[in-house]
């Protein structure tokens, strides 16, 4: 069996388990295997026409996610007030395994 093989089982075992961590705190998880499932997660759980901001997140610009808000049929105000917007994109640089 090849190295990539092991990679991608440990990757779905500890995604089960971040997530698991993350719902026992009362927050939704989601696992992609690679960057265009990350950009589909994404562009499905924002209507079109949102008000979206952002506080930063190098992960939605890598994945393309950027470009299409600010292309899109979006209301796209990067670091504009949170409080006023339908969806607030960013990243964490860290969690731990138990969410």
């Amino acid at each position: 069996m090849e190295i990539q093989k092991y990679i991608d089982i440990r990757n779905d075992l500890l995604a089960k388990k971040v997530i698991a961590g993350l719902e026992s705190r009362n927050m939704n998880g989601y696992y992609a295997k690679d960057s265009k499932e990350a950009l589909n997660i994404a562009l499905d759980m924002i209507p079109s026409k949102s008000v979206v901001t952002m506080v930063g997140g190098m992960s939605v610009a890598q994945i393309g996610l950027r470009k299409i808000m600010e292309e899109g049929d979006y209301d796209f105000e990067p670091y504009a007030d949170f409080t006023k917007a339908d969806v607030m994109l960013g990243s964490t640089n860290a969690m731990t395994d138990n969410g």
